[in-house]
């Protein structure tokens, strides 16, 4: 049986190789080796009539002569590979002569194999099953990347669903690999403020990413039903802490901006400093250093929570950003550091032009050379539109009054474990600002309420015992008020543990600091005579803006 005569036997729908060649003697060789492995033949004497014929999506393998008289076969291959690279379909180039430069210029214009003349049926098969094994993990390697760029997506429109979007904020991000383990969160405070979270989780890609969403979640929903910095950062340890690997940790600054834009809280743990940049003179005003641990590493630890508390003041500029910006290296292996970011901080007088000077400062200094690591940077300039809704004129002229209809009153009562693991003062006050149709000071609301429940609690003789929480809305001295009722189901506080003096008592029951329009004014004040627990009366005053 001829070779012509198996090649009519092969079903059309068999694999095809095709074998750009004018070399009669050559292609002859190749032909009876290749139908010997069940593998038709399409032969092409000329670079077009073979760009004709690799559209058949039966062409599996390409076999190019070195020795082609119309143009260079390394030519020839990049203009091959140029309309294949889609379907990914192997280029060998075959050779009478084993000349090492001409192999070489083979191999760089992108062909995957070499066979040199003579050769075997046995040897052939063995290098077209290789070439098939590549092609299958670069077929794996493909669909894992789409899948990834697709996963990636998805991830980035989940969070950022969950963060606010302000146009003062300049952000820089770049990632290592597909996915970040940077992370960058705002979210809005009933009170009109600002949280912000920038997160460095440790590594780079998906395994450093796959912590995002849940800190994303927890930050957001807590952030927007009025909890304070301390329970959040609580509660992202803790979730991370039994989500992440013992290996793997979150460094994160946490920061609040009052709606007032004149105070700023600030937590740092494991993440570089933090600059905050003065208007007026153009310097960094506060350099605000790591001094607390990464989150997720211990399971709990109270003392590692405390806000640091620093002034603000409007047009002021935030810097943050994570270690892979200072880290960053150019072409000859310099880091861009941080004495060069605050450099650049305070060489520009103009704060609006900061964000972009700091990015082409970056992108000079680095050059082409990709990223080592996650970058993120984030300039947050501290104007009042970063703060909608608030005026300081009509926090002034607020109307502090109620008309009799639109007066409320709240009433909850917990007992057993559930009121040590659970901390209602926050439910309240967002139910507060949403029953009123008003915006209060629930940073002042929420720090003396935080205060009377953590007494509340810390009295009780045991679990079982209950503590209840009246709140209803006052007027006094003609002022927005809050009066609240706690009471617990623990040993009495007799008179003589308490100073007669309100002041003392107010100190005792809410701390020292503050202010001193609200005041303790009643402890254990019941009536009968052998009745037990304890009860705080508490009037809150707290300023008052209109919803629009």
């Amino acid at each position: 049986m001829t070779a012509a005569s198996i090649k009519c036997a092969i079903p059309e729908t068999s694999l095809q190789a095709l074998i750009v060649s004018d070399c009669s003697k050559a292609v002859s060789r190749l032909e009876k080796s290749l139908v010997e492995n069940d593998i038709s033949v399409v032969i092409a004497k000329t670079v077009e009539d073979a760009a004709n014929r690799i559209s058949d999506n039966r062409i599996a393998y390409i076999f190019i002569d070195t020795e082609l008289p119309e143009q260079p076969c390394e030519e020839t291959i990049q203009f091959l590979r140029e309309r294949t690279e889609d379907r990914q379909i192997p280029i060998i180039a075959i050779s009478s002569t084993s000349n090492e430069e001409n192999l070489s210029r083979s191999i760089v214009s992108g062909c995957d194999d070499i066979i040199i003349d003579p050769y075997s049926k046995v040897s052939v098969a063995a290098r077209l099953s290789s070439l098939d094994q590549i092609k299958e993990l670069k077929a794996l390697y493909r669909d894992s990347i789409n899948e990834q760029l697709v996963a990636r997506r998805i991830l980035v429109n989940a969070i950022d669903e969950r963060s606010l979007h302000l146009k003062e904020i300049g952000l820089l991000r770049k990632a290592k690999d597909i996915f970040s383990g940077d992370l960058f969160l705002t979210s809005r405070h009933p009170d009109g403020s600002l949280n912000i979270l920038i997160a460095d989780f440790t590594g780079h890609g998906l395994s450093a990413a796959i912590g995002a969403l849940p800190v994303a979640d927890i930050f957001s929903i807590m952030t927007q039903k009025g909890f304070d910095l301390t329970s959040i950062l609580e509660s992202i340890n803790t979730r991370l802490y039994t989500l992440l690997p013992t290996s793997m940790f979150m460094a994160c600054a946490v920061l609040n901006i009052s709606n007032d834009l004149k105070r700023i809280k600030v937590w740092n743990g494991g993440m570089p400093d933090i600059f905050i940049r003065d208007k007026k003179r153009g310097v960094i005003k506060h350099r605000i250093a790591s001094t607390f641990i990464p989150l997720g590493i211990t399971e709990r630890n109270i003392n590692q929570r405390d806000m640091k508390v620093y002034d603000l003041e409007e047009g002021d500029l935030i810097v943050l950003y994570t270690d892979g910006l200072t880290e960053a290296l150019n072409n000859d292996e310099e880091m861009f550091g941080q004495e060069r970011l605050q450099a650049c901080l305070e060489m520009n007088t103009d704060a609006g032009s900061v964000y972009m000077s700091l990015i082409d400062t970056f992108n000079d200094f680095c050059g082409s050379t990709n990223p080592s690591d996650d970058i993120t940077l984030a300039c947050i300039a501290c104007t009042p539109d970063i703060m909608p809704g608030y005026s300081p004129r009509q926090m002034r002229n607020a109307d502090f009054s109620f008309s009799e209809n639109e007066s409320w009153r709240m009433y909850i009562e917990m007992g057993g474990v559930i009121a040590d693991r659970i901390n209602p003062v926050p439910l309240i006050v967002e139910e507060i600002n949403r029953t009123t149709g008003c915006d209060k000071d629930t940073e002042r609301l929420s720090e003396i309420m935080a205060v009377l429940y953590k007494n509340a609690v810390g009295n009780r003789n045991n679990s079982s015992t209950y503590i209840k929480i009246g709140v209803k809305d006052v007027n006094y001295n003609g002022s927005d008020a809050v009066l609240v009722r706690m009471e617990d189901g623990g040993k009495e506080i007799s008179a003589g543990e308490l100073d007669s003096s309100p002041q003392k008592r107010k100190e005792w029951a809410l701390g020292a600091g503050y202010p001193e329009d609200s005041f303790l004014y009643e402890i254990n004040s019941r009536p009968g005579m052998n009745s037990s627990g304890n009860r705080f009366k508490a009037i809150i005053c707290t300023r008052l803006q209109r919803v629009i």
